[in-house]
C-alpha cells in the first residue's frame, strides 16, 4: 500500500455536494480561489478550471493509522502506476459515479498524486467506461489529471 491523494474536481459545480460515508474523509474548496491552499502551487494547471475540488481519504488517517490506504504503486519504464486495491475497487467506482453525476456538465477531474518531483499532466477527455477499464487495468499514471465525462 502507498499513502496518495485521491482528487476528484467535480467540474461547473458551484454547490458542494459531500458524500456522507463513516469510513471517508471528504474535504472540499471551491476552484480556482481556494485551490491553492491544498495545490501549493504544484498543480497550477488546475487553477483555470471552475468547480469543486474534492479530496477523499480513509477515515483512519486521522488516527495516524495507514495499513487501510486504498491505493498501491506498479513502475514501470520509470513511470509510477496506480492499482487499486481490490477490496476498494467498489467504493472509488462509486465515488467517481457519484461525483460525475453531481457535475452540472457531467465531467470530473481525477487525479491520483504521489509526492515526488515528476512533472504533471493533463489527460484528454475521457469516457468515464474507458477511465475504469484503465483504473482497474492499472493504466492510471500517477500525477496526471484526467478528465472524465459521462
Amino acid at each position: 500500500m502507498v499513502i496518495a491523494d485521491f482528487f476528484l474536481m467535480c467540474l461547473s459545480q458551484t454547490k458542494r455536494n459531500n458524500i456522507e460515508d463513516h469510513n471517508i474523509i471528504v474535504t472540499s474548496y471551491q476552484i480556482p480561489i481556494k485551490s491553492k491552499k491544498i495545490i501549493n502551487d504544484e498543480y497550477l494547471f488546475a487553477q483555470n478550471l471552475k468547480g469543486i475540488w474534492y479530496s477523499f481519504e480513509p477515515k483512519e488517517r486521522e488516527y495516524r493509522e495507514y495499513t487501510a490506504e486504498w491505493f498501491d504503486l506498479e513502475i514501470r519504464n520509470d513511470q509510477y502506476f496506480l492499482t487499486v486495491n481490490e477490496k476498494d475497487k467498489e467504493k472509488i467506482l462509486n465515488i467517481i459515479n457519484t461525483y460525475i453525476e453531481f457535475s452540472p456538465i457531467k465531467h470530473i477531474g481525477v487525479l491520483f498524486r504521489l509526492q515526488q518531483k515528476k512533472e504533471e499532466k493533463i489527460k484528454g477527455v475521457i469516457p468515464k467506461k474507458k477511465f475504469n477499464e484503465m483504473l482497474f487495468n492499472g493504466k492510471i499514471r500517477y500525477n496526471c489529471l484526467y478528465i472524465v465525462r459521462q
